[in-house]
């Protein structure tokens, strides 16, 4: 996705300056052998191939893990339950391994979450959704060399302000980088508006 006023692509990747032998660090081998090399004076990454006879069973995926990137969306609470919870993900690598801006109850939350296990709520703030009122989130994660930095604002109305609502920084085991997406937790909630949009070229 581009953002309209930078036109900035979210993640691009060239394999440039990777060692080679070497899965480049913002990319997941999530089945099959993927390596960064050099061919025809390009750099690419590539996958060898399977010795073995063909079978619907040897796919390979690599998949791209994007950093340093802004994620947006509206949503809306479709319900007055007590027990409801929304908001956004990033660096997303699976259900168990990510980070979260959602509200939960009246309570706004930098969450991060990296294995089925374990769970830290890295900063946090009231913040409450009225049942079928519209609101904005938006969460923008930064890779730095010490960890990840995480802004996250959440407002209702036209208006956007100026001010993140939390900020935290991840300087223990940070994720590496990942999808963007939404969460959702037991009550209805509508989104819209969904849109991801890149920092930059950042290393």
């Amino acid at each position: 996705l581009r953002d309209g006023q930078q036109q900035t692509a979210a993640f691009v990747e060239a394999f440039e300056s990777r060692s080679p032998g070497e899965l480049p660090a913002q990319w997941r081998a999530a089945q099959g052998r993927w390596f960064a090399d050099s061919q025809d004076e390009r750099h690419v990454l590539r996958h060898p191939g399977t010795d073995g006879s063909v079978s619907f069973d040897e796919n390979a995926l690599a998949l791209a893990r994007p950093r340093d990137y802004t994620v947006t969306s509206l949503l809306r609470r479709d319900t007055d339950a007590r027990a409801w919870g929304a908001g956004l993900v990033a660096y997303c690598s699976g259900p168990d391994s990510h980070y979260r801006l959602r509200v939960v109850g009246e309570r706004l939350y930098l969450t991060k979450r990296w294995d089925a296990e374990h769970a830290e709520n890295l900063a946090e703030t009231k913040f409450a959704l009225q049942p079928e009122q519209w609101s904005h989130l938006k969460l923008r994660v930064r890779t730095l060399t010490d960890g990840v930095q995480l802004l996250g604002r959440a407002w209702t109305g036209n208006v956007e302000p100026d001010e993140w609502t939390l900020t935290a920084f991840d300087g223990s085991q940070p994720l590496p980088g990942g999808s963007a997406g939404l969460w959702a937790f037991i009550g209805q909630t509508s989104f819209d508006e969904f849109r991801v949009v890149g920092e930059g070229d950042r290393p």
